[in-house]
């Protein structure tokens, strides 16, 4: 399962956003000897597993889910045996949630630096990473070839590099370079959303709630915009109170999922689905993996003993009306374990049992 770290400044608001996804409120708030994250999942929304279970009707119908925890606010200059309690486990999370507040748009540039500094702190906390695996791969090196002809030398300076000059990661390596460094679990390598909470009076103003986010879009990040406490009290209320306090506040649109379809794009993962007689089932796997890895994303099982796989986007199947029909018309495909999966294909894995 996917795992999202809500990170970010104390007095964010990250706690109610945890909540506002889990809908469990979290124990412990503060960074301590004994602290443990609070741990929810979350179901994402996604409009073509739906539309294939009024086709499908299976029994058992499972949508893509997260894990979700919450972390107090940190610094670089948190003690580091509290440090080390947390980090090990952020660095595993798929997704960075960084929760800061724009309470106004007035307060936007404060927001901005909030953030910058934030960000900061996750750059300094890499940096010290960089610099000592470059410090030892470099005494690793000597007596054998100029460390400057040696490939990961190169990288790992080049990253200590980018680190210095504030920039992210994630933004700035390649999909190989990456992959080259998940032994070092760098913070910045990590996808990030940005999550501003603001108030009702600035979320109903959509001129000035785009221009927070669009400012801090372009300058951080990706981000998306939510009063956090609002969809929180309106979580608590039936659907006809609901939609009476959104248009007592000028909201057009429901707040929690547009929150999970952000996060889920800012996963940069791809999702594709199974079934058979008893379940439908949404699962993710990172853009460019192959139908191999689908296999072993369902089961290990399915990976050792891959023949083939059957394979038809989700919109064709939903376009035919039936699997029956979608097989008369022979638009299901036969691919290879080689085969690139696409966002939305549904595979069904032939194999040795």
């Amino acid at each position: 399962m996917l795992g999202i770290a809500i990170v970010g400044p104390e007095g964010t608001g990250k706690s109610l956003l945890f909540e506002l996804l889990t809908g469990t409120a979290p124990q412990e708030r503060t960074l301590s000897d004994t602290f443990t994250p609070p741990v929810g999942t979350v179901s994402l929304p996604d409009s073509r597993l739906e539309s294939l279970q009024q086709i499908l009707k299976r029994p058992k119908y499972v949508p893509l889910a997260v894990e979700v925890k919450d972390y107090p606010g940190f610094t670089s200059g948190t003690p580091s045996r509290l440090l080390n309690r947390i980090l090990p486990e952020i660095k595993q999370a798929d997704l960075l949630l960084m929760v800061v507040q724009g309470f106004s748009v007035a307060e936007a540039e404060r927001v901005l630096k909030a953030t910058r500094a934030f960000g900061d702190e996750l750059l300094i906390l890499d940096l010290a990473i960089a610099e000592n695996a470059l410090k030892k791969h470099q005494q690793r090196l000597r007596g054998t070839k100029k460390p400057e002809q040696d490939a990961r030398y190169k990288l790992l300076s080049r990253v200590a590099e980018l680190l210095e000059a504030s920039k992210l990661l994630h933004n700035e390596l390649t999909t190989d370079e990456k992959k080259q460094l998940r032994d070092l679990a760098l913070l910045t390598l990590k996808n990030q959303l940005i999550v501003i909470n603001v108030d009702e009076e600035v979320y109903a103003k959509e001129e000035l709630r785009e221009g927070i986010s669009a400012l801090i879009s372009e300058e951080v990040g990706t981000s998306h915009i939510i009063p956090v406490k609002l969809a929180v009290e309106f979580a608590e209320l039936g659907d006809e109170e609901r939609d009476e306090f959104r248009q007592l506040y000028g909201i057009n649109e429901p707040l929690v999922p547009p929150l999970k379809r952000s996060i889920l794009k800012a996963l940069d993962h791809i999702v594709f689905y199974t079934f058979n007689e008893k379940e439908l089932r949404a699962w993710s796997i990172p853009a460019g993996a192959t139908a191999l890895d689908a296999a072993g994303a369902i089961h290990s099982d399915l990976a050792q003993g891959f023949i083939r796989a059957d394979v038809i986007p989700a919109e064709e199947f939903i376009s035919a009306g039936s699997e029956k029909v979608a097989r008369e018309e022979k638009r299901w495909r036969t691919e290879g374990r080689d085969y690139t999966v696409q966002d939305g294909d549904i595979i069904l894995v032939k194999f040795n049992r």
